[in-house]
């Protein structure tokens, strides 16, 4: 086995999207929990911080071409779904381009808030009010080997090289290969006897979420509470809805 960059092995990133099959998507799936009908089995959410820094720099390259360039991974089906939201979000007309900073910053703060933040945090609630144990994280650091773009934060997928282990080694820093390991060891855990969580609180014991690699502990986790995680999602869950981007 040969280990190749997808995006020049291939010609175009790896990319994937929702996909329904074998009967099992669902539009919405409270009436299975309110039913009982959902697996009554431990539950583990978890977002990244900065979710949608990679949409709006997708936005600001402007096509998906360039980013398949840059070996970015072309995220314009989701992109593509909220365009609507321009006409209803005062910013987005402001700034239709995302060069301007301040405007790259709060369009990414709102592409991590309606489709990924708010959403997790709705279903994380919903799903622990009908009597399953559930657990909530959130992945906040940026390492320089997995930074592609200026502001890029914890981007969407930023947390995959960590919990698989295939960062670059001779250029990680040291909080970079403590945290992986740690990332590991708690999903082995989880994995291994998930009816005692995975190492913090469960939601239904408490409000907090685990805060991955935070500069508190960039090597583990710091408690925070959900409602800091969750800033805005009073108003934008509603969009959340609207765009068929929860449940």
């Amino acid at each position: 086995m040969e280990l190749a960059n997808n995006g020049t092995y291939l010609g175009t990133p790896l990319f994937f999207a929702p996909t329904s099959g074998s009967g099992n998507s669902l539009n919405n799936v409270r009436p299975t929990l309110r039913e009982g009908s959902w697996a009554d089995v431990p539950v583990m959410y978890g977002t990244n911080k900065n979710e949608g820094s990679i949409f709006a720099h997708v936005r600001r390259l402007n096509t998906a071409k360039e980013a398949e360039k840059r070996a970015l991974p072309p995220q314009q089906v989701l992109v593509d779904d909220v365009q609507s939201a321009d006409a209803e979000t005062n910013m987005l007309p402001l700034c239709p381009n995302l060069s301007n900073r301040w405007c790259f910053l709060n369009w990414s703060k709102w592409m991590t808030g309606v489709p990924f933040t708010c959403p997790t945090s709705e279903l994380a609630k919903f799903t622990a009010k009908h009597n399953r144990k559930v657990w909530r994280y959130r992945y906040s650091p940026e390492f320089p080997n997995l930074t592609p773009y200026d502001d890029a934060g914890a981007y969407h997928g930023a947390e995959l090289p960590q919990v698989f282990g295939t960062y670059n080694a001779t250029t990680a820093t040291e909080n970079q290969i403590g945290l992986s390991a740690f990332m590991q060891k708690t999903r082995t855990d989880f994995a291994k006897d998930p009816e005692n969580g995975p190492g913090w609180p469960s939601l239904d014991e408490d409000s907090k979420l685990a805060d991955f690699g935070n500069d508190e502990n960039p090597q583990g986790i710091t408690l925070i509470e959900a409602k800091d995680a969750d800033k805005n999602c009073g108003v934008w869950f509603r969009e959340s809805e609207a765009y068929d981007l929860a449940w």
